[in-house]
């Protein structure tokens, strides 16, 4: 069921209706837009020769920048005590930001999710408070890529490792 409406079942050409003729321009149609697309395209003209090509089998590319949480503020405070002159410092400190980890999943065989999110940022840490309390961490983001994935990095396009 699609949008409330029962599909009817496939059935062959022939319980169609659909006569030579009409198979025969479809053949037709289908060879000349193969011409037309010429030899280098994928599923045109040489017999699916293109699609063994080297560069037509690693086509899936998706640029992510990618930025890590902020680490939360320390705090300033000193130790009060009935009967303590001088009690000292006892600020907490801040917390560390959360990390972005790309994750090799083999059940994804496309990059087409990053495509939707180009921009991937972990949030902050948490501030620190008085009596010694560090802030808490960030959470941290988990991307899930297929396996193979190969990152570089941006401006240098050297390899920062790939994904197995």
């Amino acid at each position: 069921r699609r949008g409330g409406r029962i599909r009817p079942p496939l059935r062959s050409t022939a319980e169609r209706g659909v006569d030579e003729e009409t198979i025969r321009a479809d053949e037709a149609r289908r060879r000349a837009l193969a011409g037309r697309r010429g030899p280098e395209s994928p599923g045109g003209g040489a017999g699916g020769q293109a699609r063994n090509d080297e560069e037509w089998r690693f086509f899936d590319t998706a640029r992510v920048h990618v930025t890590g949480g902020d680490g939360g503020n320390g705090c300033v405070s000193f130790r009060r005590e009935k009967g303590e002159a001088m009690g000292g410092p006892n600020g907490g400190r801040g917390g560390p930001g959360g990390s972005v980890y790309l994750v090799a999943d083999e059940g994804l065989n496309t990059l087409a999710i990053l495509r939707n999110s180009v921009h991937v940022k972990a949030r902050g840490g948490k501030n620190g408070i008085g009596k010694g309390k560090d802030g808490s961490a960030g959470p941290d983001i988990h991307v899930r890529v297929p396996c193979g994935t190969i990152v570089r990095e941006l401006h240098t396009q050297k390899v920062a490792g790939e994904l197995r």
